[in-house]
């Protein structure tokens, strides 16, 4: 079984497989086409329609299917032409009738090679719309990231910024223990002459004092 392509009806496109020269259509596709979009509604309408499940009309298959971006092969139902058009027949929608007559006019230009090109058409542009949400989706991303990459930098530059002030007051520090030891070693010569200066001027007195006992200064 391949995928022939897209088409579409009224305003949703509906993927189309062929197998043996004949068009398929899965049980969901074809729910959503006569207006079932509840499987759980289609799988009633086919319990109360058991003959559409025999083989002329419906057959079990397990195919590819993508789950949380893993590949699992799971057992759906497809549909035969003769299926697509006893389901659309039996169906009480209105959305059935109209597609009956759609369904009609899809077989029959897929006999006459019709509706191939009209297919690829539709699988490009279902391609591209699938590209251009990727690229959202990527450039998001990229967004996000970027944001990340901006905060990272400036959270940087503000570490480098307390490092400087870290080292600058470092600096400091040093300057001050310095200042603090020069001021020290300042102190204690002025101490000194401070003490030679006060010996100087006890020597100076008692000699002022021993002349005048003798009568040498006036």
């Amino acid at each position: 079984m391949d995928k022939l392509g897209l088409v579409k009806f009224e305003q949703d496109k509906y993927q189309l497989f062929k197998q043996d020269n004949q068009i398929l259509m899965s049980l969901e596709e074809l729910g959503k086409a006569i207006d079932y979009v509840n499987k759980g509604a289609f799988e009633r309408f086919l319990g109360n329609n058991p003959h559409l499940l025999e083989p002329e009309f419906s057959f079990l298959m397990k195919v590819d299917n993508l789950e949380n971006g893993i590949i699992k092969k799971r057992e759906k139902r497809f549909f035969t032409e003769q299926g697509i058009y006893e389901v659309s027949l039996l169906a009480s929608t209105e959305k059935a009738k109209s597609f009956r007559k759609f369904a009609r006019g899809l077989i029959t230009a897929y006999r006459k090679g019709n509706l191939v090109p009209a297919n690829k058409n539709q699988d490009f542009e279902f391609l591209n719309t699938k590209i251009d949400k990727m690229i959202a989706i990527v450039e998001k991303t990229q967004g996000i990231v970027t944001d990340a990459s901006e905060a990272e930098q400036s959270f940087k530059e503000g570490l480098e910024l307390i490092q400087t002030k870290l080292e600058k007051l470092d600096k400091i520090e040093k300057k001050l223990e310095v200042l603090v030891e020069l001021y020290d070693k300042v102190a204690k010569i002025v101490n000194k002459h401070e003490e030679h200066i006060e010996l100087i001027s006890d020597a100076v007195v008692g000699l002022v004092e021993k002349a005048n006992e003798k009568g040498d200064i006036e």
